[in-house]
């Protein structure tokens, strides 16, 4: 699996003329306004409104089920005056709520003994969507937690599409194009152009006067052979035509000569009425020619990594030797903070440069949705390729972490995928595109419970010894990997011990080495390959853990100093010597360094560009930032050892931190490195509420909707210790 992606990779581009490939497409979720039709996340159909259930389904002989939680992706092309969804179920009674692109819509009426949603035409434009329906949990409710459905059907009003579950992997396919853009197997997913049916494309020219070929990816999702056609000259008929017959499941790809001033290319396939045809990956080459435009970007995230671990940041050293060793020719941030203390909403904030609250990943919806641009996004709109590799399950495809990205691989099992295998995949992959342009996100994740570090890196933080040591039962089982009695520990219910705290901290230590020498092996192939000057290189963490302080472990529930203050070493290009900026930063400050580095401009957000940024020299960072926790559907805050409150939100400048809730508040003063506990000033109230007003107002989702997800997640966030 981890192969594939290297394999396919295209060749990435650069802008200003002196490129190798330029990408003919933008990012998923719909075409926007000004762009070409020809743009990855496309769908092609004659049909009005095409729509599939999503992976929360599950198929049986007698029709579907899901727990909690299911969503169905449309596409509209021509909206109709209604669209409905109706589910049968032989159920008693129970609460259902409906949402559209994560607004709510209300509940549904009975019909003829099924559940009917209807949804005015003022709420269908043409592009992609998302429905996702709920199931309430009610005092009165007696049905089992598992929802059996007997039929689902949704489309215009007059005629209703029912879904087969015969059909589950196609229409898993689809409704995974449509949601996020792209679509694949086994983890590799791909953004591309997808047909719904027989039909035809036309992408407009002129193109660039040094392209020279296509590069595309056909890909056969139908239970018949098809044939995909590629005009390559559209003023000749016939000439410059490419036919290829794929077989079912069958995927090629090509590279297609494109003559000098091509008025267009015009992609097409014949095949069956209802198959998927997939062009993937589209891209033109160009003219090779010397790299001197917009850098290499690497952004490489480090998954639950505290600041007070890296030697860079004050720690002893031969921890992070090689991330010091960065430190050392790079930018060290010295006041940078996470947005949010969990993985999905605080790598939201660095792909979209805005609060939480207002791209609302892990706030008001389960994932990264459309109609935010994206970091990748933009860079794949401006010429780069984006290839994007995820370690840990909240960065998977399914949350919303690949979109926008050209490739995104999702982590082993869709659960995890340790620091040597995602740089087994990068070094794969370098050779392929280092004499060209690309952006790479890679999210190591081997800091998160549960700890498993190589023996050497294990042994050289001492974890032996302090496994051996341990005496109490809860603590022996965490340590040989037990998530129940790790989730005792996190829930309060097993007293600390010296040496439980001292196994811990070793076993996190041990992870933290093993990472670090993981993105020095890297580092070690950038500079090999020649890549390493030119390179924008961003190492953050995405937030931070607790390792028993104040008697508190794990993260999320919080918005303590150890979850929020975050390492962030940026390597500008052609950086050489250790600068350190002691300005006031977020890592949604990411989003508009990035692409103000890559000559792109960002849309309005949250993020500043980073002080020493060297396009921006007058750059100072924040007076004060803003961080925030929300219970939501996949991040239940069910830990009422750790729970303050469903919401909160914290405020910070240099001196001074608030953390506010409804009916409780707590602030703090800086005492050198560290922080004390001091009386808040100004109304609790007032204060809640200017943050609220500012960030639209407290999420709308009900706490007992939270937490409401399949046996598949649930299974995953066990192993990762969550539930």
């Amino acid at each position: 699996m981890l192969k594939t992606l290297a394999r396919v990779t295209p060749r990435a581009c650069a802008l200003v003329g002196t490129a190798v490939l330029l990408l003919l497409c933008a990012c998923g979720g719909g075409p926007a306004p000004g762009d070409t039709d020809f743009q990855l996340g496309r769908l092609v159909t004659e049909r009005s409104v095409v729509c599939a259930p999503g992976a929360d389904w599950i198929a049986a002989q007698d029709g579907w089920s899901y727990r909690g939680i299911a969503s169905v992706a449309c596409w509209i092309e021509e909206p109709p005056p209604q669209l409905v969804l109706e589910i049968a179920s032989p159920e008693p009674p129970f609460g259902l709520g409906l949402s559209w692109d994560s607004v709510d819509v209300g509940k549904p009426v009975l019909v003829d003994g099924r559940h009917r949603f209807t949804l005015p035409g003022s709420l269908l434009s043409r592009g992609a969507h998302v429905l996702e329906v709920r199931r309430v949990r009610l005092a009165k409710d007696t049905a089992p937690q598992r929802l059996h459905v007997s039929e689902l059907a949704v489309g215009a009003a007059s005629a209703p599409r029912s879904f087969s579950p015969r059909d589950v992997d196609r229409d898993s396919f689809l409704s995974d194009f449509l949601a996020f853009g792209s679509a694949g197997e086994d983890g590799d997913r791909r953004a591309g152009v997808l047909f719904h049916g027989s039909g035809e494309l036309t992408v407009p020219g002129p193109f660039p006067a040094a392209a020279s070929a296509l590069r595309i990816e056909p890909e056969n999702r139908s239970p018949a052979p098809a044939i995909f056609t590629v005009q390559t000259e559209l003023d000749v008929d016939g000439k410059g035509n490419e036919y290829v017959i794929l077989e079912p499941g069958e995927r090629r790809s090509l590279e297609l000569a494109l003559p000098r001033g091509s008025d267009g290319i015009r992609l097409a396939v014949e095949g069956a009425a209802d198959g998927l045809f997939f062009f993937g990956a589209p891209r033109l080459k160009l003219a090779a020619g010397e790299l001197d435009g917009p850098p290499l970007i690497v952004l490489i995230t480090l998954d639950t990594t505290r600041r007070d671990i890296l030697g860079a940041y004050g720690a002893p050293p031969g921890v992070t030797p090689r991330l010091d060793a960065l430190a050392a020719g790079a930018t060290v941030y010295e006041r940078a903070l996470s947005t949010a203390p969990w993985t999905l909403p605080a790598h939201g904030s660095m792909f979209t440069g805005l609060y939480p609250s207002r791209h609302g990943a892990g706030v008001r919806r389960r994932t990264l949705g459309p109609g935010v641009p994206t970091l990748a996004g933009l860079l794949t709109r401006a010429g780069y390729v984006s290839a994007g590799l995820a370690g840990g399950r909240m960065m998977a495809h399914r949350f919303g972490g690949g979109r926008g990205f050209t490739y995104y691989l999702d982590p082993e099992d869709g659960v995890r995928s340790r620091g040597d295998v995602l740089t087994d995949n990068v070094v794969a992959l370098l050779p392929r595109v280092a004499d060209e342009n690309l952006f790479l996100f890679v999210n190591y994740f081997d800091p998160h419970w549960a700890y498993s570090a190589p023996a050497p890196y294990a042994a050289a933080a001492g974890v032996p010894a302090a496994r051996a040591a341990l005496r109490v039962q809860a603590w022996r089982s965490s340590a040989a990997g037990n998530a129940a009695q790790w989730a005792r520990i996190v829930h309060g219910e097993v007293e600390p011990t010296p040496q439980g705290l001292a196994w811990l901290r070793a076993a996190y230590e041990a992870e933290v080495r093993f990472m670090d020498a993981e993105v020095g092996r890297l580092f070690a192939e950038l500079q090999q390959r020649g890549l390493w000057e030119r390179a924008l290189v961003a190492v953050v963490a995405d937030h931070g853990e607790l390792l028993g302080e104040r008697g508190l472990y794990s993260h999320a529930y919080r918005l303590e100093p150890e979850l929020v203050e975050v390492p962030l070493i940026v390597k500008w290009p052609r950086q050489r010597e250790a600068r350190r900026a002691d300005g006031l930063v977020s890592v949604a400050d990411l989003f508009p360094s990035l692409l103000g580095a890559a000559g792109v401009e960002a849309p309005p957000g949250d993020g500043l560009v980073l002080p020493g940024a060297p396009f921006a020299a007058e750059a100072a960072g924040h007076g004060r930032v803003l961080y925030e926790e929300h219970a939501n559907r996949v991040h239940a805050l069910d830990n009422a050892y750790m729970r303050l409150a469903a919401h909160l939100w914290g405020v910070q400048d240099r001196s001074r931190r608030r953390i506010v809730w409804k009916g409780g508040e707590e602030c703090a003063e800086r005492h050198g490195e560290g922080w004390q506990e001091t009386p808040c000033n100004g109304s609790q109230e007032a204060f809640l509420r200017a943050v609220e007003d500012n960030l639209g107002g407290v999420p709308k989702v009900g706490e007992e909707e939270a937490g409401e997800v399949n046996e598949e997640e649930r299974a995953a966030l066990k192993a990762l210790g969550y539930l």
